[in-house]
């Protein structure tokens, strides 16, 4: 999903229901986790209905639906966005819509986030664009056309801005990431590195063992003074091939954690990771940091990425990764 900074309001407004075909007695109702939360916030929609429905259809307004009894979404833009529920049983289908009003204002938290809706612009009020080599913009994991990013793993990356955190204290990274197999050069995979300022990357290796591919996703942080780099990795967790990953790493009060889908993998105890400022280092989706060497490339699918200078609630992280 897209997020600005922005706050959302949400409110019913008067004499916009839309209740197609139900009695009193049997009603076609859902509400919303929050009625003023911050954009870039993940909000779940419940399904009330009293009629025993088996399937569930919503139209969030914005381009994006979901066939889930209760689903999470995020806007990216404000305005007005008419919500419809369709809900389907054995007798027939009832509707329900609802306005939503998405306002603006600003959350300074977000200081980078990337929807790749057919560009690598930074939709935050940081402006943090990013530029692409041999990118395609590609199908999202909502089935979306153009709404995410496919590299080659052999020629193809995606520059982020150089100024999106300028301190190490506290941040939190998430990505929605779909690794599609080997890289020309059969080594590691960078998902995604952060080089200017803060010293922090997510990385994908994988092995073949039996004719099964299999693979571990890590978050790293990196101390240079110390010669410090903390690794937290899915150990025994299987990482399949084709399938869509939301990984968090965040950092804290000398404490750092890795989620996979909305799972805390591990956490453990690091310095502070350095501040740099090297020309030649760059923040990079796709590939190693430093532009010139030919190593790290992925092969993989990218959507959604957002970086935060605070650190992600759990209850934030679950909400992320369930938005799929």
């Amino acid at each position: 999903m897209k997020i600005l900074k922005y706050f959302i309001f949400i409110f019913l407004v008067a004499g916009c229901d839309n209740r197609d075909g139900v009695n009193e007695s049997q009603s076609v109702d859902f509400t919303v986790s929050s009625e003023d939360i911050k954009i870039g916030q993940t909000i779940q929609f419940t399904d009330l209905s009293t009629i025993s429905p088996t399937d569930w259809n919503w139209d969030f307004g914005d381009g994006y639906k979901s066939n889930k009894q209760n689903p999470y979404h995020t806007y990216s833009t404000a305005g007005t966005f008419d919500v419809k529920l369709t809900i389907s049983n054995s007798f027939g289908t009832n509707v329900y819509t609802r306005k939503i009003f998405v306002s603006t204002e600003l959350d300074s938290t977000l200081k980078a986030y990337y929807p790749f809706n057919g560009n690598v612009d930074d939709v935050s009020i940081y402006k943090q664009n990013g530029s692409m080599v041999s990118a395609v913009s590609t199908t999202d994991r909502f089935g979306n056309s153009y709404s995410s990013f496919f590299l080659n793993g052999s020629n193809s990356l995606i520059e982020l801005g150089n100024d999106i955190l300028s301190t190490a204290e506290e941040f939190s990274i998430s990505v929605w990431v779909k690794i599609n197999g080997k890289n020309s050069a059969e080594d590691g995979q960078i998902i995604l590195d952060l080089r200017q300022h803060i010293q922090a990357y997510m990385y994908y290796f994988e092995e073949n063992e039996d004719s099964v591919h299999y693979g571990t996703f890590s978050f790293c942080t990196y101390n240079i003074e110390l010669s410090d780099e903390g690794i937290i990795y899915t150990e025994n967790n299987m990482v399949k091939v084709g399938q869509w990953y939301n990984l968090i790493g965040t950092y804290k009060n000398y404490v750092q954690r890795f989620y996979i889908d909305g799972v805390l993998i591990g956490s453990i105890n690091q310095p502070v990771p350095s501040r740099y400022n090297d020309i030649e280092s760059y923040n990079t989706i796709g590939k190693y940091y430093e532009i010139e060497k030919n190593r790290s490339w992925s092969n993989a699918t990218y959507d959604d990425v957002m970086i935060f200078s605070r650190e992600l609630t759990q209850e934030e992280v679950i909400n992320i990764s369930s938005e799929r």
